[in-house]
């Protein structure tokens, strides 16, 4: 009696996905892996489901001169399922900006802002938040001269009022705020 091969060809293919970054396909640095982690908690107490992470909500940058990509994270790229906006105030969402250091990244940006995009710059890239261009000169993140391009959109979704109760802590709002 032949034993089917089905279960050994398909336990192989599922294996061969989980070595990606031992053979030198990037994994997500650590800062991004515990946001994601935070993310999800949050999505799950709130809607009972995990969140979809879209192409916007990393996105690389060069925005210092090492060559490393730089990361920018915008929170309106998660779809928690059932919680619309569930991390948003409004049209405004978290965006955190990191760049490339020695051993790792480090949060140069925090903030709550309406559309993000990533424009050439004449020397590195500018990160267009809301209605400010910012670069980084090394030091911190400065206001710029806006590059050519169009407005970054801000996010549609019916925000849910949730807050960053301080950087990298994630909370989850029942209600809006009250201003």
């Amino acid at each position: 009696m032949r034993r089917p091969r089905l279960l050994p060809a398909l336990l192989a293919l599922l294996l061969t996905g989980l070595d990606a970054p031992a053979r030198g396909q990037p994994a997500e640095p650590p800062e991004i892996e515990q946001l994601k982690r935070e993310l999800t908690q949050g999505c799950l107490a709130r809607s009972g489901q995990p969140p979809v992470f879209g192409p916007d909500f990393l996105r690389r940058a060069n925005l210092s001169p090492d060559g490393v990509p730089d990361l920018v994270v915008d929170v309106a790229g998660v779809n928690c399922l059932g919680a619309a906006g569930a991390f948003c105030r409004g049209a405004a969402c978290p965006v955190q900006v990191f760049v490339s250091v020695p051993g790792g990244y480090r949060r140069v940006f925090d903030g709550f802002v309406e559309g993000v995009a990533i424009r050439p710059g004449p020397e590195r890239d500018v990160v267009v938040l809301g209605n400010r261009a910012m670069a980084w000169d090394g030091n911190r993140f400065v206001q710029v001269a806006m590059p050519p391009g169009p407005p970054p959109t801000p996010p549609q979704h019916g925000g849910a009022g949730a807050a960053l109760a301080a950087p990298g802590a994630w909370r989850l709002e029942a209600q809006g705020r009250a201003t």
